[in-house]
């Protein structure tokens, strides 16, 4: 009983991650990111990771509050290696969940997951992790040919607001 009880609960979160975000919408969602980031095979990671350091730069521009938070990551020095590995980490975390938004259950694992990681950081705001999303929707557009915004907010924004949710 308890392992249906828990398969049940997961579905439900699961469907609560991608509510909105129809196969179609994901579909167009997994090709854009894969187009403008391309995770994975022979890809250079420090591609990956230039195009997104102007995301924290941007961030940190809007809110100088986070620039703390990233300090044990040389944010002083965002071509440092540490902050490209952060920067690099973050991306990758996101692929991992873009890459799963056909599959509810498994993306509600990764985003769990990304949810207790971001709330055991003190300082961590959920403004902060929703304005990446903001930050993302500026970028690929430049990286993406046709974004198609509707599709990002039905499916990526979910996203957010899953790893965001026990942050206040």
């Amino acid at each position: 009983m308890y392992c249906l009880a828990s398969l049940l609960l997961a579905v439900v979160c699961g469907i609560t991650v991608t509510l909105g975000c129809s196969r179609e919408d994901a579909d167009i969602a997994i090709a854009q990111w894969t187009q403008a980031f391309g995770i994975g095979g022979n890809v250079d990671p420090r591609v990956t990771i230039n195009q997104t350091i102007p995301l924290f730069v941007a961030l940190m521009q809007k809110d100088p509050a986070i620039k703390p938070l990233l300090a044990r990551v040389n944010v002083n020095d965002v071509h440092s290696a540490e902050f490209g590995a952060h920067v690099l980490r973050v991306v990758v975390g996101f692929d991992l969940c873009i890459s799963a938004l056909n599959d509810g259950l498994v993306l509600n694992e990764i985003t769990s997951h990304l949810a207790k990681q971001h709330a055991a950081r003190v300082g961590v705001k959920r403004e902060y992790i929703l304005g990446f999303f903001q930050a993302t929707l500026v970028a690929l557009p430049q990286l993406a040919d046709n974004f198609n915004t509707d599709a990002w907010y039905n499916c990526a924004l979910p996203i957010f607001e899953a790893i965001a949710a026990d942050l206040h």
